[in-house]
């Protein structure tokens, strides 16, 4: 199966999944990333609001705030190829995007220094065990972990139904540290 096939057969399961039930998975979700070491001792977060039935994030968010760990959030680049990353420090300032994304509003955030992460909370359509994943197919990720250091730790955000057996990758893909579901927290070896 291709990579547009398999997104498009995940995407169709997640959304099949009732707004109660994605609560419920998601509080579930939550639980396991507040017990993460990588969490715990973590100097600066990054996340995303969740879009089109994910993972729903903003009670971790909001937990992050609470931990009084700085909080950043991607907003796409006007010329739409990159992700820049805005402190927040109020989960209302945020603004929705031409695609409908809620981000950080640029007039009520700071600009984020990405140097001082030490985790990213990363969204994926699909996931497997040994750390692959498969985004919407902007490749904004790969770029962003391209430009962080290798030891921050990148984790994944999924429901246990995103998590496959196989993703088609290409050498440029980079995989993540570990895969949080509501059933599992997936360590991966990046050795």
């Amino acid at each position: 199966m291709d990579k547009k096939q398999l997104r498009q057969q995940v995407i169709t399961a997640r959304n099949a999944l009732g707004d109660e039930m994605r609560l419920t998975l998601s509080k579930q979700i939550q639980q396991k990333v507040l017990s993460l070491p990588e969490f715990k001792f973590a100097r600066a977060a990054a996340g995303f609001v969740d879009f089109r039935n994910e993972v729903y994030m903003r009670p971790i968010l909001q937990s992050v705030l609470n931990a009084n760990i700085p909080l950043m959030l991607p907003r796409i680049s006007n010329d739409g190829k990159e992700m820049i990353f805005y402190q927040v420090s109020n989960l209302d300032h945020l603004t929705t995007s031409r695609f409908g994304i809620k981000e950080p509003n640029p007039d009520r955030c700071t600009l984020g220094d990405t140097s001082q992460l030490s985790i990213v909370l990363t969204p994926g359509v699909a996931f497997t065990q040994d750390g692959y994943r498969l985004g919407y197919g902007g490749g904004f990720y790969d770029r962003f972990f391209q430009k962080i250091s290798e030891d921050v730790q990148r984790v994944g955000i999924a429901f246990e139904m995103q998590m496959v057996s196989e993703i088609p990758h290409e050498s440029h893909d980079i995989r993540v540290h570990c895969i949080v579901t509501e059933q599992n927290i997936y360590e991966v070896s990046l050795k």
